[in-house]
């Protein structure tokens, strides 16, 4: 806020404070009173609207979006635009593939494990199975730079991928413990996360 909006918010605050003693002095109307307060009103609301507008400009921000391309030299504080833009001192660019070159290098083949879910962030290893996969991967840093793909990993012991079911036939509980039979072998792990949807009747 500049000082001269914050020296107009002082002086509507003290014209407030004088107004309260102004009001309870007798031999004025209702009219003149309300009329004062209205005024009073107005000053404050004027100052407050003043006090909010500012040029975004001067933070950095820019009127309207340029984009064109340029050549840029290393080491050079200089850069040459393709076209005439409408930048002004103190605002921000971005010129993509302009820094440092890559350091990244490229990712070894993963070695793919196949597991389940054991709650959280956890997995445990599961039963072997024959679902083939394959697993690649990308490094990135901070300044958006990405290597080449990796070399995949795969494995052919897998599990099939995504939500799996299985139709409960009945079960019991005792305390904390819940038993349950399925209409089929399940192919469960012990300490494997399960979902047991309950339906209200």
């Amino acid at each position: 806020m500049s000082k001269r909006n914050q020296e107009r918010i002082c002086k509507a605050v003290l014209s407030v404070s004088e107004m309260h003693v102004f009001l309870a002095m007798p031999g004025f109307s209702t009219a003149i009173k309300g009329g004062l307060i209205f005024g009073l009103l107005c000053a404050l609301a004027g100052a407050a609207q003043e006090q909010q507008v500012a040029d975004v400009r001067t933070f950095g921000k820019c009127a309207a979006l340029s984009k064109t391309t340029a050549a840029t030299t290393s080491g050079e504080p200089t850069v040459l635009l393709n076209e005439v833009q409408s930048f002004r001192n103190g605002e921000y660019v971005t010129i993509f593939h302009a820094g440092p070159p890559r350091r990244l290098t490229r990712p070894s083949a993963p070695i793919v494990t196949p597991s389940v879910n054991a709650g959280g962030v956890d997995t445990i290893t599961p039963r072997a199975r024959s679902s083939e996969f394959a697993c690649e991967i990308v490094a990135a840093d901070k300044f958006g730079c990405y290597t080449t793909v990796s070399m995949p990993g795969s494995t052919s012991a897998g599990n099939r991928l995504g939500q799996q079911t299985i139709a409960i036939t009945s079960g019991t509980r005792s305390n904390n413990l819940q038993r349950v039979t399925t209409s089929t072998a399940h192919g469960l792990m012990a300490g494997q996360m399960v979902y047991i949807r309950v339906l209200q009747h």
